[in-house]
């Protein structure tokens, strides 16, 4: 099987300097029940920022990756609250909304597809676990202890369809410091309401809770017109997490989380750019909804032995559906001399983790670890992907057929994957990282094409059903030098090799295959800090 080759050769310079500027015109109103931690120590210097993309904390400052981390408080003070708007404070990061789903892409290389049938080329955990697609990240950053977000392939940690690289968002822990949290208000324009807030409970020495939420409600920032009783552009967002900490002796911690989320925002309206008015005015004939429900339960459990060595399992299961009716053509007709187009999806996930890790001391550290992952996307049949095309031109030109389009998706698909990094310390201020990981993928694809001709009369179906596999493996990994030239400057230079799955298509005149994306990147960087 051919596959494409991507090559990036890039100089990557560690100590980036950005300026970000946040507006809003609302009010925020905070009550914190414990001081953030300063952004400074007593002696001017900057803080440590700690990463953990490679299964161990470490300082991004010696750690030889081009990655930007937020903390809770950055994504407080830069009003960052959404996947939208994490693009604004990330350098090579951006993000194409397309109602639904998220098209995520880093240096440029991510997805430009917004399907179930082609896999993203960056990949976004929460605590340690996967998320679901491109389909189901409108979920706010609310009680957030940090997001890392790396540029560039990561082929030994983050595995396979990590060609552009990874985004580790790490949700605020329980804590045994005693009862303490937060609550945030806001309030802003179309009568946007935010209540969000977390507290903390020490029930036991050993057992602690949290409990976070987050509630917004936003009028539509849309002039609509036409006989629909809903409204598309409005938000009701609830989101609510439970997380539950157990450390019964000091070698043994059993983590639980559980995330639901329900995000309602009335629809996705459309415009024609040949109808005349105002940019906001839309007129609409289709009672329009959109709205995406799901829930994530994610068990890290980590075990220390009395050689230093530390056992982890990080085991995620997640289950989501999400719906949507849209007027595609921006008018108020009426049928059928309208477009229409909805869709409804359910997706379901399981994944395992199992890491092994050495000590993080001595001449030689290593991490071995193994990933499991099963996830379904399924367009079920009746209303699971159907769209109305008129075959015409505005009005008053005569009326062509009218077609109804109706597919029915499974999306089977499984990753399985080794991966291991050695580090040699050659001595105090030389280091040899080297890291590979191997990834196996497999695919399948059974779509049911419905094609009908509703108008005229009388109704004529044409149906087809195809199927397509795909299957591929790959190795891939990191080899990195890294040097401290003195306790402010940090120097390293690496290749990695990053491998992105194939994808399948069925539609008439496409190839059957999408090919893999393989990718090798070159990188040397400098990371200096105020002396």
């Amino acid at each position: 099987m051919a596959t494409r080759t991507v090559r990036a050769n890039s100089l990557s310079v560690g100590a980036s300097v950005f300026i970000s500027v946040a507006a809003s015109s609302g009010l925020i109103i905070k009550a914190h029940g414990q001081a953030a931690p300063p952004a400074a120590t007593d002696q001017g210097q900057l803080a440590e920022v700690v990463v953990t993309a490679e299964r161990r904390s470490t300082d991004l400052q010696i750690t030889p990756v081009a990655a930007t981390v937020l903390s809770g408080d950055d994504l407080l003070n830069r009003s960052v609250n959404t996947i939208d708007q994490l693009q604004f404070t990330t350098p090579s990061l951006t993000v194409n909304d397309f109602g639904q789903g998220n098209m995520f892409n880093i240096r440029g290389i991510g997805k430009g597809e917004s399907n179930v049938q082609t896999p993203s080329g960056v990949v976004t955990y929460r605590d340690g676990t996967p998320v679901i697609g491109t389909f189901l990240q409108n979920e706010p950053y609310y009680d957030i202890a940090s997001i890392e977000v790396l540029r560039g392939p990561q082929g030994t940690f983050a595995g396979a369809n990590a060609t552009g690289g990874a985004v580790f968002i790490t949700e605020a822990n329980p804590n045994f410091n005693g009862i303490n949290g937060y609550v945030q208000a806001q309030y802003g324009n179309f009568n946007d309401r935010l209540l969000q807030g977390a507290i903390n409970l020490p029930i036991s020495d050993t057992f602690a809770a949290r409990i976070a939420f987050n509630e917004e409600r936003r009028n539509t920032f849309w002039n609509l017109s036409g006989p629909f009783t809903n409204e598309p552009g409005k938000l009701a967002s609830n989101d609510v997490r439970v997380s539950l900490l157990w450390v019964p002796v000091d070698a043994l911690k059993v983590l639980f989380k559980t995330d639901y989320n329900y995000i309602d925002n009335g629809g996705y309206p459309a415009k024609p750019y040949t109808l005349p008015g105002k940019l906001f005015d839309v007129s609409t004939d289709v009672n329009a909804y959109g709205f995406e429900e799901f829930t994530r339960s994610v068990l890290d459990v980590s075990y220390t032995f009395v050689n230093g060595i530390q056992l982890r399992s990080v085991t995620g299961y997640q289950h989501a559906r999400a719906a949507q009716n849209v007027d595609l053509d921006g008018s108020n007709r009426g049928f059928p001399t309208s477009a229409t187009f909805s869709d409804y999806g359910k997706f379901r996930t399981y994944s395992e983790e199992l890491n092994l890790l050495s000590p993080n001391t001595g001449f030689f550290r290593w991490i071995v670890g193994a990933f499991f992952q099963h996830e379904v996307d399924e367009l079920p049949a009746g209303n699971g992907f159907n769209i109305d095309v008129l075959l015409t031109t505005p009005a008053p030109a005569p009326l062509l057929p009218l077609v109804n389009i109706n597919l029915v998706y499974n999306t089977p698909k499984q990753h399985e994957g080794v991966f291991g990094q050695m580090t040699f310390e050659l001595n105090p201020d030389f280091e040899l990282q080297v890291g590979a990981r191997y990834n196996r993928s497999t695919f399948d694809l059974t779509d049911t094409n419905t094609t009908n001709l509703l108008f005229p009369p009388p109704t004529i179906s044409l149906p087809s059903v195809n199927s397509a596999h795909e299957a591929d493996s790959k190795v891939t990994g990191k080899i990195n030098l890294s040097y401290k030239l003195d306790p402010n400057n940090y120097l390293f230079a690496f290749v990695a090799t990053g491998h992105k799955d194939g994808g399948l298509n069925t539609n008439f005149g496409q190839p059957p295959i999408i090919q893999p994306e393989n990718l090798t990147d070159y990188e040397a960087g400098w990371k200096a800090k105020r002396a």
